[in-house]
């Protein structure tokens, strides 16, 4: 991968692309000849580059949460399935594409009825299987939904009618809505992992998002990415977070990432600045001063 077009990346802007002012490798010209600093950079540039694999991430987690939302108000009457980017098996929702994969984990929340909270809800929610077994065409009594069925689903709780509901059960419009809020308090866990090379960078992180509620991430398409481990090198130079503070939120991510980059002419710092909801960061870039690396600086949520 070539290093970005710097006009993306300007800490400064109405400056002509690669002059001083405009391009953040120039203030590592400070410790550092010109001819040496392009190659330093590269593994700088290169995780960056890697960093939008956690947008569109972010973009396929508000997928999926939508397209649950809808299913719990319609899955009874039409047939629902998972973006087409996702597999399922025990419970978790996956995709894997190149060198990045994601698992989304769905769990029994604080108010899911018939489970512990953070159990895994090892069935999968788009099925009507999992709610009723052999469930039946769907039949009408006025406005109430009346299905027979074989058997209770392992989710069948999630109804609101309790673990063994009447046969055929009866569904108002007033409980379709509460079976789509009975969805909407499960949660989900996900986790990104990445492990790519890039040019001769090989960059690898594994973040995490925590638990949400279903109900929360559809108000508010926002979560926080939290770093479980990232590193990157390139030939004898390493490149490790020393302050991860990074949220998706609206098709983009915002906060901030600061690597510390050593075993190469220069040493050096790179943050990338992202917000608010930004697809690509400022970018400001530091020496770092004989005798202030800190190996055992711990990454910072600050």
């Amino acid at each position: 991968m070539n290093r970005p077009f710097c006009g993306v990346f300007l800490v400064i802007s109405a400056v002509a692309c690669g002059s001083n002012k405009s391009d953040p490798a120039a203030a590592l010209q400070e410790c550092a000849d010109p001819g040496d600093i392009d190659e330093a950079t590269l593994i700088a540039w290169d995780f960056e580059q890697s960093m939008h694999e956690m947008i569109q991430c972010g973009n396929l987690s508000a997928q999926l949460n939508q397209s649950l939302h809808e299913a719990a108000h319609t899955l009874l009457l039409n047939p629902a399935q998972a973006p087409e980017a996702f597999s399922y098996s025990d419970g978790k929702f996956r995709v894997a594409q190149d060198d990045v994969s994601m698992t989304m984990t769905i769990t029994c929340g604080a108010m899911s009825l018939g489970c512990t909270e953070g159990d895994v809800i090892a069935a999968d929610p788009f099925l009507v299987e999992s709610y009723l077994v052999g469930a039946q065409p769907e039949q009408f009594d006025g406005a109430t939904l009346v299905i027979p069925y074989d058997a209770p689903g392992p989710l069948v709780r999630l109804l609101g009618q309790g673990a063994n509901p009447p046969n055929p059960i009866r569904i108002s419009a007033a409980e379709l809505v509460v079976f789509g809020n009975n969805i909407q308090q499960l949660r989900v866990n996900t986790v990104v992992e990445l492990d790519t090379l890039e040019n001769d960078s090989t960059i690898t992180y594994s973040v995490k998002t925590g638990r949400l509620d279903l109900k929360d991430l559809h108000a508010d398409n926002e979560f926080a990415y939290e770093l479980k481990e990232a590193a990157g090198t390139r030939g004898a130079q390493t490149a490790d977070p020393i302050r991860w503070n990074v949220t998706f939120v609206d098709g983009g991510l915002l906060g901030d990432v600061e690597l510390e980059v050593l075993g190469g002419v220069p040493e050096y710092t790179a943050r990338f600045s992202y917000g608010p909801a930004s697809m690509t960061p400022l970018v400001e870039m530091k020496c770092i001063s004989a005798g202030e690396s800190d190996d055992t600086a711990s990454v910072s949520g600050d």
